[in-house]
């Protein structure tokens, strides 16, 4: 399944990150509270399928209680670019997961639960649908090719009234905003993560929504996902997330991060990437859309490489 709603123009780029390194090609957040007993399988997953040369590893604790934090620097060893990163206090899963994505250095940016209920043997092939206007793909549990096993019947019926709620409330075509399993291009994973509200379980939708503001294709991979115990999901959770949706809807605008204007020249790759992946022509105008208060520094390097144009 693909999704996106708004149709860009072919002269669009999107502003490399900041912390881009590039001996890294990917970025997987792992967001963790109270993950100590389920850690340790999803961390030796991920040194199973990932390449751990290229692959950085950031665990987000999220003011646990128990020693996640210690749990995750025992892999050091095995990850040998992990980083652990914590909050000092308990935000909520969105609030975890953003605090990653904004910190990763890695060419591509996924997120993962901790609880390795997904089938990391689908991270590849997920990165590997990166390509063209594709600006992010989502792990789907109900799409042709998915396996899903050892899901409660009351957690299944929640995840799909949950899901058709969602695709009402966002007009969305995607079928499992919810799965833990996302990668995205970090150019534009920063753009639609920075100020970002939903710091709880619902804030794939509001990322989801600004992705296709953006004009950036969301398309759907089938995952082989297995239920895990310990969930951290609540009878009250479906009800907060429902009401986060609804305040998202209630104020909803159109999602328009700062863009600045530019010329297109082979300088502008250094510091931009292409939204579709098509390239204008020399000298062409284009703009550069940048994250929430990086727009000051991306002008300046625009100025810098004389691609700035007078309205710009």
């Amino acid at each position: 399944m693909r999704d996106s709603t708004a149709v860009s123009p072919a002269a669009t780029f999107v502003a490399r990150s900041e912390l881009l390194d590039e001996a890294i090609a990917l970025t997987v957040v792992v967001p963790a509270w109270n993950e100590a007993a389920r850690l340790p399988a999803l961390l030796a997953s991920l040194s199973a399928h990932a390449d751990v040369a290229s692959t950085e590893v950031l665990v987000v604790d999220d003011g646990s209680n128990d020693n996640t934090v210690e749990i995750a620097h025992s892999f050091a060893s095995t990850l040998p670019l992990l980083r652990v990163v914590e909050h000092g206090t308990n935000r909520g899963k969105g609030a975890a997961v953003r605090t990653g994505v904004l910190a990763a250095r890695g060419r591509l940016v996924a997120f993962v639960d901790a609880d390795d209920a997904t089938d990391l043997a689908a991270l590849g092939p997920m990165c590997a649908a990166l390509t063209g206007s594709v600006g992010a793909v989502f792990g789907s549990r109900h799409v042709a090719g998915s396996v899903v096993s050892g899901s409660p019947p009351i957690r299944g019926l929640m995840g799909r009234v949950f899901n058709h709620v969602v695709r009402i409330a966002a007009g969305t075509k995607i079928s499992d905003t919810q799965c833990g399993a996302k990668v995205f291009r970090t150019s534009i994973a920063a753009v639609v993560f920075t100020e970002s509200t939903v710091d709880g379980f619902a804030f794939d939708v509001e990322i989801l929504r600004r992705l296709m503001d953006l004009g950036v294709d969301v398309v759907e991979y089938p995952v082989r996902w297995s239920y895990v115990s310990g969930t951290k999901i609540q009878l009250a959770t479906p009800l907060r997330m429902l009401a986060d949706i609804a305040r998202l809807r209630s104020g909803r605008t159109v999602f328009e991060p700062p863009l600045v204007t530019c010329r297109y020249r082979p300088e502008l790759l250094e510091i931009a990437e292409p939204l579709s992946g098509a390239l204008p022509d020399h000298d062409a105008p284009c703009v550069v859309i940048a994250a929430n208060g990086a727009d000051a520094n991306l002008r300046a390097a625009a100025q810098a490489r004389g691609l700035l144009t007078t309205s710009g």
